[in-house]
């Protein structure tokens, strides 16, 4: 039961795995923005279906435009200041 044991001259020790991009890419503003607009209109139509808003409003659709367009421009301006200036690219 004690019998020699010889080392393993093959052996070679896992790869590390490559490290992985982040999974990010920058936001389509014109989705965002039709989607927020589709959301919106949604939100305004079951307000109105379920007797919570007036019918008659005729201030909610645009708040959902403003909204929506103020929704477009936070990724725009987000962007704008992660961006590196012409001045620190090489």
């Amino acid at each position: 039961m004690t019998e020699p044991t010889t080392p393993l001259t093959d052996y070679e020790p896992p790869a590390e795995p490559t490290p992985r991009p982040p999974m990010t890419h920058p936001v389509n503003v014109v989705h965002l923005v039709f989607g927020l607009i589709f959301l919106g209109v949604t939100a305004s139509w079951a307000l109105q279906a379920s007797d919570v808003v007036n019918p008659d409003a005729n201030w909610f659709l645009p708040v959902v435009l403003i909204a929506a367009g103020l929704g477009g421009l936070v990724p725009v301006v987000v962007n704008a200041f992660r961006a590196p200036s012409v001045e620190q690219q090489p």
